[in-house]
């Protein structure tokens, strides 16, 4: 697969994605009920356990990001962080598999994350098809009968009750992906009335799970960069800022901020 404008590693290490682990050369992930192998050779992917369809589109390959990229001429911070890592690329994501490992998200480390959503695969998930041996994520179905005890007990800590409501919400009819048919806005406004959602997880959700680029999650490295790039203080400010300036691809910036911001360090 043709795999030009695309930086595999930076793509599937930069904080967006929680079930992806890079083994010798080769990446293995799991995404939506498949196991996937995947391994970039200059400008070529190879790939197991899924279609070229499936992963096109999963990695965004027909997002234009030469728009951002000429914006980027004229905002030397957004420049800078692009010419660090090109080939970022917003991964389009499970819409219920991103609320949940979000709302584990609070207050966590990374690698925190992605144990939390390992463990609940491993307790309530079926076993993934595909390249290698693994749990996919559950649906909500097969986490109707979870308590907060069990997943406390998966190292979800204050969060257990949070993914508890989310569950009986699904469960109860609750439809999160339709959410995306609605707009940023509405489906921003519907996700802050779960337990546990505030503005950075559901905009987190709307980018990541929705493609909505006018959504700017803010957490610490975003503050921080946007602070030192655009001497912007405040997350509502912050949010406007970006928006008005990066426009529809607001949320892309951001993302290529933060990551350059993170690394950095």
């Amino acid at each position: 697969m043709d795999a030009k404008c695309l930086s595999l590693d930076t793509t599937l290490s930069c904080g967006q994605a929680f079930r992806w682990h890079k083994h010798g050369e080769e990446w293995h992930g799991i995404v939506s009920g498949k196991a996937i192998s995947v391994m970039q050779d200059g400008k070529q992917l190879h790939y197991n356990g899924c279609s070229e369809r499936f992963l096109f589109r999963y990695l965004s390959m027909d997002a234009d990001y030469a728009c951002l990229r000429r914006k980027a001429r004229k905002d030397p911070p957004l420049l800078m962080a692009m010419d660090a890592y090109p080939g970022l690329r917003i991964l389009r994501q499970d819409p219920w598999e991103t609320l949940v490992s979000y709302i584990c998200s609070a207050n966590n480390s990374i690698p925190n994350i992605q144990r939390c959503v390992e463990n609940i695969a491993g307790k309530y998930g079926s076993r993934a098809g595909g390249a290698f041996e693994a749990f996919a994520f559950p649906q909500p179905g097969q986490m109707a009968d979870a308590t907060e005890k069990q997943l406390r007990s998966l190292k979800l800590g204050f969060r257990a009750p949070y993914v508890r409501d989310a569950v009986g919400l699904m469960n109860d009819g609750w439809d999160l992906y339709g959410l995306g048919r609605f707009g940023y806005e509405n489906a921003k406004r519907e996700l802050m009335t779960l337990n546990g959602v505030g503005e950075k997880i559901a905009d987190c959700v709307c980018l990541f799970a929705f493609g909505f680029g006018e959504a700017v999650p803010i957490d610490v490295w975003a503050r921080r960069a946007c602070k030192e790039s655009y001497k912007c203080t405040g997350d509502d400010s912050i949010r406007a800022f970006m928006r008005k300036k990066f426009g529809a691809h607001a949320g892309w910036a951001q993302e290529y901020l933060f990551h350059y911001a993170r690394m950095k360090q």
